[in-house]
């Protein structure tokens, strides 16, 4: 069995890369420069290896966590039909999580390049490797957590007869419940576009329609992801509180790797008569 990487390692190169992403002063023009790029780059490759190793010296061991809370117990119970041995609906399945995640960034992507910030083909290349240094580092910190956490998922706990039918899981999968990736991953991708939308909409609006209107991204978005974090409590794959911290993390985390991104708003504040690529078409 490999040695376990470290947690003060990934703590150190966590705190490292982000240190270096957000150099103060390096954002004048709302471009990144080259060390906050490559920084930017390293972040993921270096979180995803390590929690890759975590997961590798966990995955044959036995759940370290297998009795949940009584509000997770009642959630299972009333919140989800009977286990059954094939997925319970959509987003029970890998695929599912990454084509959210991925339609999300394409949405970001699109806003980047048609939007008028200073550069849109820069501006494109920019926010898709903010997007997605982000998701890759949470999904690297994820990895690591799940494995040494070692949760029981609720399947496996409430039904392991049915559970031993599933044959799209890896043999590790029984025990990285906490917390939930698909919920991270759908908040992340709702936060961060929900960001961008919302950055948009107060360059294109006068102050009466963006009070009229600025609720509207968050409440669509925010109640698809929380339909997502529900689904995997329906499919018994999550408890409650895996649900309710995936969704803070990936908040979290959506809104701090955007921060890095920030600096093309303010920049696009102060120019003069910017010139408007889109419009909103709403009747307002």
């Amino acid at each position: 069995m490999s040695r376990t990487p470290q947690p003060r390692l990934l703590a150190a190169v966590l705190v490292a890369v982000l240190a270096l992403a957000d150099a103060p002063g390096a954002r004048a023009d709302g471009h990144l420069e080259a060390g906050e790029v490559a920084a930017l780059a390293a972040a993921p490759a270096a979180l995803l290896w390590l929690g890759s190793a975590i997961h590798g010296s966990q995955a044959d061991r036995p759940p370290r966590w297998t009795e949940p809370p009584g509000i997770d117990r009642w959630a299972a119970v009333h919140l989800a039909p009977a286990p059954r041995a094939t997925p319970a609906n959509f987003m029970d399945s890998d695929l599912a999580g990454a084509i959210d995640v991925v339609a999300m960034g394409a949405a970001v992507g699109w806003l980047d390049a048609t939007y008028p910030w200073d550069d849109p083909g820069r501006d494109f290349l920019q926010g898709q490797l903010v997007y997605w240094s982000g998701y890759g580092s949470m999904v690297g910190v994820q990895e690591g957590v799940k494995s040494l956490v070692g949760r029981q998922r609720p399947l496996w706990r409430q039904a392991p007869e049915v559970a031993a039918l599933r044959r799209d899981v890896s043999p590790s999968h029984h025990r990285q419940s906490f917390w939930s990736g698909h919920a991270a991953g759908a908040f992340y991708g709702a936060t961060f576009l929900n960001l961008r939308l919302r950055a948009v909409m107060r360059g294109e609006l006068s102050a009466g329609q963006w009070k009229s209107w600025n609720w509207v991204p968050p409440a669509v978005l925010f109640t698809w992801a929380s339909w997502v974090g529900y689904s995997r409590i329906h499919a018994h794959q999550h408890y409650l509180t895996d649900v309710l911290v995936g969704a803070g993390v990936g908040a979290a985390a959506a809104a701090l790797f955007a921060s890095f991104d920030d600096g093309r708003e303010d920049s696009r504040r102060s120019s003069p008569q910017p010139v408007p690529l889109v419009t909103f078409a709403l009747p307002f």
